[in-house]
């Protein structure tokens, strides 16, 4: 690593590297990281470290390692550690051929993130695949992320061709936040105009997307969910704990969620939901082991997955990881 460090170190000036130390030293707000001897570089996010050469960083910092484990505060509630490695070599797929009667659909990515360290990693490493994986993500139109901040451009590469817009928001808090987004979304009209809005975060992938186009295509469906207790019920499921990690819904049908006062996301999106389910125009998601915890994960069919872990394991190709019961 040393030798690797050096040759490439010979291309680089004092300029240059006074500038990556400026970059560095920049680091993402909140992260936390185990080595402090390493100072600003050590705080170095995971997108910047993909996009700087490891010898440079290995140069300023006078240690050749081809990674950095750091401690992410993700939300208030979870740490993940993640290296921060050059991306794999993987060529981008070619792009999933839309089936026709999708084509005639509008869809809406809605993107909720704060825009932390492990979002911009998922962003940059997970999504360019996921998309050009999936004939229903080929088909969105536009992408809207509601955002602590606007992330760094190569974070949104996976969407080029598509309509993209950054709403900034002051982050309250995990379930506040959660919260907010769909307040402000469906009351400001954000998706007057389109037939589906499909919501998630940038560390929730769609990774098979059968279940979501056979059911986005019912006319007689107008919802696709997850529910957090993983009970055994298709459709008409009143009683379902609604995961907001990802759900889809028909706009036409989409509530005011501005007009229900309730504190918790999940809670909150199960009444908001409470019409579909009713009247049995929802879809459930089979085969998901959350059991309780709202984060998707399960069966190796299972169509979305939330796993931090999963961020070293891509790019990913199509159909895998097949493990999909991960945290």
């Amino acid at each position: 690593a040393q030798a690797t460090a050096n040759q490439a170190l010979r291309g680089t000036t004092v300029g240059e590297r006074a500038a990556y130390e400026q970059q560095f030293a920049r680091c993402s707000e909140g992260m936390a990281c185990r080595d402090k001897s390493w100072k600003g570089i050590a705080c170095l996010s995971v997108p910047l470290m993909a996009a700087i050469s490891l010898s440079i960083v290995a140069g300023l910092s006078e240690k050749s390692q081809s990674w950095l484990l750091c401690t992410i505060p993700t939300f208030n509630y979870h740490e993940t550690m993640i290296p921060a490695a050059p991306l794999p070599l993987l060529p981008l797929p070619p792009p999933q051929e839309i089936p026709a009667p999708l084509r005639k659909i509008r869809i809406v990515l809605f993107l909720t993130t704060h825009v932390t360290a492990l979002h911009e990693a998922f962003l940059r490493k997970c999504w360019p695949h996921a998309v050009r994986n999936s004939a229903l993500l080929m088909q969105v139109e536009t992408v809207i992320f509601f955002a602590a901040r606007m992330p760094i451009p190569a974070a949104l590469d996976a969407f080029t061709g598509k309509n993209v817009t950054v709403k900034l928001y002051r982050n309250p808090g995990y379930q506040t936040g959660a919260i907010i987004a769909m307040d402000e979304s469906t009351s400001k009209g954000w998706f007057a105009g389109y037939d589906w809005m499909i919501r998630t975060n940038p560390d929730v992938l769609i990774l098979n997307d059968t279940f979501l186009i056979q059911h986005m295509l019912n006319p007689e469906v107008d919802g696709i969910f997850a529910d957090c207790f993983d009970r055994p019920c298709l459709k008409h499921c009143t009683g379902a704990h609604i995961c907001t990690d990802f759900f889809a819904v028909r706009v036409s049908a989409l509530p005011n969620f501005a007009k229900i006062s309730i504190g918790h996301a999940e809670t909150q999106a199960s009444h908001a939901f409470k019409k579909i389910t009713s009247a049995g125009r929802d879809r459930f998601m089979q085969g998901t082991s959350m059991h309780g915890i709202c984060r998707i994960k399960g069966r190796s069919d299972i169509p979305v997955l939330h796993a931090h872990s999963l961020v070293n394991q891509c790019p990913l190709r199509k159909g895998e990881p097949h493990n999909r019961n991960i945290g």
